[in-house]
């Protein structure tokens, strides 16, 4: 057996409550996991260079030859969950806790050893569901690389480890609030029933909710706002909040709302663009949208502008459940539509691996809003950090069990656009990418 030393940044994962969901449905838990596996955890580790040691069960060991690499695999793979677990109710959700060190480890016949490991998989218990605890010398070497916060919690005591560690939470609980600890989160799904979320945001007004966080887009802001005039409500909207009535002004929302916009409706003829440039040829535009989306018409209106701009057939296909969506791409087969513009919306955005597959079947090329549905196998993405917006919203939530009141907090703007460009799906639909596209790129995916 050969034995070498090494300096690695070590990433150990596992699921929160996992032997409640295994109590609870053993055969569905098993399959989910191995899907996330295959499907998520074990692409993004490949992607940002990482190395996966093995697998612990409910867990992953994994090594990495940088810090940069090991917390943006990281953070990917805790921003797909959030998406992955929209529309999954609380007792059914595979959640990772994360933990990351960096220290000499001992390599024998492919496996690790020492501090180096032990140290990431104590952290991995101190990080909330969701979350990420990482060491003062991963903070460290991280600052001014990437553009994360984190909240010192101080020298930690970790079992078998002779030192004090000094921990850092990746900055989704930067208010101070922590699950299960000082505050109380009841979760509602939709579960893919749009037409649930009125009777959803009375049940929370019923159970005194203190704040609403209504993050599932313009849909949700408008059944919270309908069932209380009193209860604080943070939103998350793609267009503009004052436009819809959602607050009297940016500045002084007014009332019991504020929240994120992203503006992402306005985006449509930008994501147009990129596709002309992607698929020159391509002179008929398929779109696809939810029509009970408030905001469609103002992403429709911008899609249009940007066809005539750009002297392009544009056609408009509706879709508000699975089987519509089925319908909409034999649709766009039938058109000869030579691309896609998946339209700005919650329902559409969950149910992107439905998507990203058909497209993949029809050899469409298209563009969509989050970087997450690009990782999954989409073309190109152009829109809005999911993970910041999601932060946002958690630090306004913060900032009112503090005592703020929502009229007084500004509505925050989105302000960090990304393009991501897939060169794998590329490739597999015999695309050539631009090198001023490739240039452009915030990320490139390989």
């Amino acid at each position: 057996m050969s034995q070498t030393r090494r300096l690695a940044a070590i990433l150990a994962a596992d699921v929160a409550g996992y032997s409640h969901l295994i109590g609870a449905d053993e055969t569905g838990t098993l399959q989910a996991f191995k899907l996330i596996r295959a499907q998520l955890f074990e692409p993004m580790v490949a992607r940002h260079n990482g190395r996966l040691v093995k697998t612990t069960g409910d867990g992953f060991l994994v090594e990495f030859r940088s810090v940069v690499d090991a917390l943006r695999c990281a953070v990917e793979v805790q921003a797909s969950m959030i998406q992955r677990n929209a529309e999954i109710s609380s007792d059914r959700r595979i959640e990772f806790r994360i933990g990351i060190n960096v220290g000499d480890i001992v390599v024998e016949d492919g496996d690790i050893f020492g501090d180096g490991v032990n140290v990431a998989a104590r952290l991995e218990g101190l990080a909330e569901p969701g979350g990420i605890c990482v060491s003062s010398r991963v903070q460290e070497d991280a600052a001014g690389k990437l553009d994360l916060s984190f909240v010192d919690i101080g020298e930690q005591e970790l079992k078998n480890i002779a030192r004090p560690v000094r921990v850092y939470r990746e900055g989704l609980n930067e208010t101070g609030y922590f699950e299960a600890r000082n505050v109380a989160i009841e979760y509602r799904y939709v579960e893919g029933h749009q037409e649930r979320l009125a009777d959803l945001a009375v049940d929370l007004v019923r159970h005194q909710a203190s704040v609403i966080a209504a993050v599932a887009g313009s849909p949700a802001a408008f059944a919270a706002k309908a069932a209380s005039p009193t209860i604080p409500i943070v939103f998350n909207v793609g267009t503009d909040p004052v436009q819809y009535g959602l607050v009297a002004s940016l500045n002084r929302p007014g009332g019991n709302l504020t929240g994120v916009t992203t503006f992402t409706a306005e985006l449509g003829a930008k994501r147009l663009q990129l596709l002309n440039e992607l698929v020159p040829t391509a002179a008929v535009i398929a779109a696809l949208v939810n029509p009970t989306n408030p905001y469609t018409g103002a992403e429709t209106k911008s899609l249009q502008d940007g066809a005539r701009s750009l002297g392009l057939e544009l056609h408009i296909l509706p879709a508000t459940t699975a089987s519509e969506i089925d319908a909409a791409f034999a649709a766009l087969v039938e058109l000869r539509a030579g691309a896609l513009v998946v339209g700005a919306d919650p329902f559409l955005t969950a149910r992107k691996d439905q998507i990203v597959a058909l497209a993949a079947r029809h050899a469409v090329p298209a563009v969509y809003n989050y970087r997450e549905e690009a990782a999954a196998g989409g073309l190109v993405s152009y829109g809005v950090d999911l993970r910041e917006e999601y932060r946002q919203i958690g630090v306004l939530t913060g900032k009112i069990l503090n005592g703020a009141k929502p009229a007084d907090l500004p509505v925050q703007q989105a302000v960090k656009i990304e393009l991501v460009l897939n060169l794998k799906t590329a490739k597999a639909l015999g695309l050539t990418i631009p090198q001023t596209l490739l240039g452009r790129a915030d990320e490139v995916i390989e």
